[in-house]
């Protein structure tokens, strides 16, 4: 690992660097909720405070696009979590093995219930006012859904970050999840904590999650545990929504292979 990435250490989780990410390594969420609860005593300073859960489809993504905001920003993130059966199976071929598989819907699964019943001000970007709508009525959770987001209009970007900082920085947000999916999460999070005035507050912690909330509320189904457990999760999805996921899985992630081969020729 390299020597910055040693000072994350200092919040007691363990890292393995895989693909040139340094993936927390334990055996369970509950470890990293543990201390992401805790954040604001432990974060680096050299990181970004952020959250990010690269799976095959992220991965080949960030491989494509060496130099987007998006990439620099995952690499400096402080937590990465190894949200991928075959991100794991792969770091034990390449004898650098993880743990277990540390998924984002598992994540706000553990974190969600502990914040409501600590009076934590989290902030909510949500990909629809139903998901809005059915976590504002669990608390008084600040949820913001923006309008149809491209990445490359930059006009929209600067409005919408402007909007959410004065959202966030009015609740004075510890926590801001993002749940619009890859690589919207991750840009809007290096957006955000570029335009954050850390001299009149400390950033909040960015966690890039996804279709958690969906999950969570069980607007969107998972996988079975035991499909979950033999790195079948991308069967469900495709038997669900074989138009949409046709594509991404039969087509652009088994570039995920390459991937693959080139860190084994590397180590080897």
């Amino acid at each position: 690992m390299h020597a910055v990435a040693k000072e994350l250490l200092a919040d007691g989780l363990e890292r393995t660097e895989v693909f040139d990410l340094p993936f927390i390594n334990e055996d369970s969420i509950d470890a990293v909720a543990d201390v992401i609860l805790k954040h604001h005593e432990v974060a680096s300073a050299h990181y970004h405070n952020a959250v990010v859960t690269p799976n095959v489809d992220i991965m080949v993504h960030y491989k494509k696009n060496p130099d987007a905001i998006e990439t620099k920003f995952v690499r400096k993130a402080h937590y990465v979590l190894p949200d991928g059966m075959p991100i794991v199976a792969a770091s034990r071929f390449l004898g650098k093995p993880l743990q277990a598989r540390l998924a984002g819907s598992d994540l706000f699964a553990a974190l969600w219930p502990r914040l409501l019943a600590d009076n934590r001000q989290v902030v909510v970007v949500c990909a629809n006012n139903l998901i809005a709508e059915k976590l504002e009525s669990q608390t008084s959770v600040s949820c913001l859904v923006p309008p149809l987001l491209s990445i490359d209009d930059g006009e929209q970007i600067t409005q919408f970050t402007k909007k959410l900082v004065t959202l966030a920085s009015g609740h004075k947000a510890d926590y801001i999840f993002f749940g619009l999916g890859n690589p919207k999460d991750s840009f809007l999070s290096a957006k955000l904590l570029e335009a954050w005035d850390t001299t009149v507050s400390p950033p909040p912690l960015c966690l890039g999650l996804g279709a958690s909330y969906a999950m969570y509320l069980n607007l969107e189904k998972r996988a079975p545990k035991w499909m979950q457990r033999y790195s079948l999760e991308w069967m469900y999805r495709l038997s669900r929504d074989p138009r949409r996921m046709t594509k991404r899985y039969l087509v652009t992630d088994t570039a995920f292979l390459g991937i693959f081969w080139s860190a084994w020729k590397k180590r080897h």
